[in-house]
Order: structure tokens, then C-alpha cells, then sequence
């Protein structure tokens, strides 16, 4: 269980860097100096994505994080270097990745993230299953092992009544 949580942490961290990439790459300036995403068809799910300047001025928010406030982000957007945790939100947990990086040679903080609800509850229908699913094919194989057995000392235990029956 220990090594399943693991890798679905793996595996939510690698989509953060990917998200970090598009949003690296997919910024633009506007004529107007701001700074501007697609954020994609509205069926689409649209990343959680803030940009900060170097000033800790919040240059940028998507609709989901607009919708989605996370209050870690504002510290977390002037500590320099690259940073993922779990953090708590009106809906539940999300895993949120800020890191520092440059839209049209403007140093910005970029910052990504993504709910772990999904993950937690995968893993505790997983925890569920090996719960209620190791007891029960422990008491299945028990039992099978049990009958195998005596089917196969059923011959044993015929010589064993004829010799007492000889004797």
C-alpha cells in the first residue's frame, strides 16, 4: 500500500511538471505588456495556474484557480527555487508546485497544481480491497489446503484402518 501511494505521488508530481512546462512554453505577452494563457475548449479541464512576478505581484490566474483559491500560494510564490506540497482547499487537497522560470524574458514564479481527491480516494478503495479481501482468501486457501490434504491422506488413512483391523 505504501509503495501504490508512492507512485500515484510520482505520478501527480510528473503531471505537475508537465503542467509547468506547458505553462512555461504556452505563456504569451500581450500588446499591453500582460501576460496571457489558452486555457482550452470550456469541456476541457483547465489547470489550476498562477504566475507571480519577482516583485510577488500575482501576474496571471486561470478560472479554476480563480474558482479554487489555495492561501499557500501566495508565500510559496516569493521562496525561491522549485517546491511541491500538499496543501489544503476548500474542496479538498491538492498537490501544488511552484517553481521560478521566464515568460519573454521576464522572470515570473510559476505555480501549477492538482486536486489529490481522486488519488486518496483510489487509494482507500485499495486499502478497502486488501482488507476485506486478505482475510478472505486467507480462510479460502485455509480451507483448500485443508480438503487437498485430506484427499490426499484418504489412502493413508485406509491403510492405517486395515492394519488396526489386521492387528
Amino acid at each position: 500500500l505504501v509503495f501504490v501511494g508512492r507512485n500515484v505521488s510520482k505520478s501527480l508530481d510528473d503531471r505537475l511538471t508537465g503542467d509547468f512546462q506547458w505553462a512555461a512554453e504556452m505563456g504569451e505577452t500581450r500588446p499591453d505588456g500582460t501576460l496571457a494563457w489558452f486555457e482550452g475548449d470550456p469541456g476541457d479541464e483547465s489547470p489550476w495556474l498562477q504566475v507571480w512576478d519577482k516583485n510577488g505581484r500575482l501576474l496571471y490566474r486561470s478560472a479554476v484557480a480563480e474558482r479554487l483559491p489555495i492561501s499557500e500560494s501566495v508565500p510559496l510564490s516569493s521562496q525561491p527555487g522549485r517546491a511541491i506540497l500538499s496543501v489544503e482547499a476548500a474542496t479538498g487537497p491538492f498537490r501544488l508546485m511552484s517553481a521560478p522560470s521566464s515568460i519573454a524574458d521576464q522572470p515570473v514564479v510559476i505555480q501549477v497544481a492538482r486536486t489529490e481527491v481522486e488519488s486518496l480516494r483510489e487509494l482507500r478503495e485499495l486499502e478497502l480491497i486488501l482488507l476485506l479481501g486478505l482475510p478472505l482468501s486467507v480462510a479460502l486457501a485455509g480451507f483448500g489446503g485443508y480438503s487437498l490434504a485430506c484427499r490426499a491422506l484418504a489412502p493413508v488413512d485406509r491403510m492405517a484402518e486395515r492394519a488396526h483391523a489386521i492387528t
